[in-house]
């Protein structure tokens, strides 16, 4: 009685994982539904005479940064000290340079070598940094010389420099750098608004140059499928067995053959079609029109067990680590839009200050005059906020939350994004 007991628990035990066995095969086919054709990459052909990348490294190859003094170079970046001679001895160093800078921003294209790797060479960013730092300070000199249009014409230039490096052809990393050279073009103006005798005329050429410096669509679009495409790569490279690279953002997943058992690549790419998508729709709305569970995070619905028997856990986890560097690009996105439209809208106030003499109770009262329209705030989608007696104008920020134009709380996280009237 005893053994034929325990040859039924036997059989009911191997039942039991062929049952799971069967599952976790189905689960594992492939879907040949699944098409991602939408997230290639199409990359132009653009002569190398045509391209701002060719002239760009030629002037990080000609720059002249004495490294022995950065300290002083970052007091003067800061604007708060000015060394007239540093930057006399800075600009004429780099005269060469900042042509070749110039001749770059006026190309219609900017593309860097295509991206085959995360572990590709990463060096000229650096030398595009310097020649931005030296931008600005060509700027300052500029307007101390009393030369406001040039100097205006100069900080635009940074601007459309991070516009165009947005637009490389490259990953996020490319883009995050694009996006800091034009949030430091968009601070040069507002400050030099703030001392300028240009005219009303005159500085609303400027506030119509950045309608089209808005956040690069174009170029976060491709910066969201050249990192699908990588991603891609990476994830063949562990279902096949192949180690990945030092800067990979899956190498911390361990021994890639471990993880090639519970991976699963068609599902995978499935999943993470969907989330790029999702981003990609996300470029054309602000961020409180997005669906909110992109902003929480990933698979805590489920358990071990239910991933493991999904035949995808490696997978769903892979996803979920990418998930916060993607989502995140929504954020940079919106900051992008409300730092150009507080800037715009910085352009206008001053205007309307210098004809009155004192700041609008409202910003309806800059409509039509000075402005098509209130500009509105990326992230909730409502126009941004203004308080006249704190001079201020602000976005609620990545939180969504009015927090009264409080920049940071008690523990120094981020609330509102604060913009400071200082005229």
């Amino acid at each position: 009685m005893t053994s034929r007991r325990k040859i039924i628990g036997l059989v009911t035990l191997g039942l039991g994982l062929l049952a799971v066995i069967t599952l976790f095969l189905i689960t594992r086919r492939d879907d040949p539904s699944f098409d991602d054709g939408d997230l290639k990459v199409n990359r132009a052909y653009i002569p190398v005479s045509s391209n701002g990348f060719t002239y760009l490294q030629q002037a990080t190859k000609r720059l002249q940064w004495p490294e022995d003094r950065e300290k002083e170079l970052a007091k003067l970046m800061e604007g708060k000290v000015w060394d007239s001679q540093l930057a006399a001895e800075l600009l004429g160093d780099n005269e060469e340079s900042l042509a070749l800078l110039h001749k770059a921003i006026g190309m219609a294209s900017l593309q860097i070598p295509e991206v085959k790797s995360f572990d590709d060479d990463l060096e000229f960013l650096s030398g595009w940094k310097s020649l931005t730092r030296l931008e600005v300070v060509h700027a300052r000199n500029l307007f101390r010389a009393g030369k406001e249009i040039e100097a205006f014409d100069s900080a635009l230039r940074i601007v459309q420099f991070g516009h165009q490096v947005e637009a490389c052809g490259g990953l996020i990393i490319h883009y995050l750098v694009g996006s800091s050279f034009k949030e430091t073009g968009l601070l040069e103006i507002r400050r030099l608004v703030t001392n300028t005798t240009l005219s009303d005329e005159q500085m609303a050429v400027y506030m119509k140059a950045l309608d089209s410096l808005r956040v690069n669509g174009i170029g976060l679009t491709n910066t969201f499928k050249m990192e699908y495409s990588l991603f891609v790569r990476e994830m063949q490279k562990i279902a096949s067995g192949q180690a990945l690279g030092a800067n990979s953002p899956l190498a911390q997943m361990g021994n890639a053959m471990a993880a090639k058992s519970t991976l699963s690549l068609p599902k995978t790419k499935a999943l993470m079609a969907e989330l790029y998508r999702a981003c990609l729709a996300g470029i054309q709305h602000s961020k409180a029109a997005m669906p909110s569970h992109l902003f929480v995070k990933s698979f805590a619905d489920k358990t071990m067990l239910q991933r493991l028997l999904g035949g995808n856990y490696t997978g769903e986890i892979l996803v979920g680590m990418s998930k916060p560097s993607l989502v995140g690009m929504i954020n940079i996105k919106c900051r992008e839009n409300t730092s150009v439209a507080a800037t715009q809208l910085l352009i206008a106030l001053r205007c309307y200050h210098r004809q009155h003499g004192q700041l609008p109770e409202s910003l309806d009262a800059l409509v039509p005059k000075y402005l098509p329209a209130v500009p509105v705030d990326d992230f909730d989608g409502k126009p941004l906020r203004y308080l006249p007696a704190k001079k201020l104008i602000y976005s609620v920020g990545d939180n969504l939350k009015d927090d009264g134009g409080r920049a940071v709380d008690e523990e120094k996280k981020s609330l509102d994004r604060v913009f400071s009237i200082d005229f």
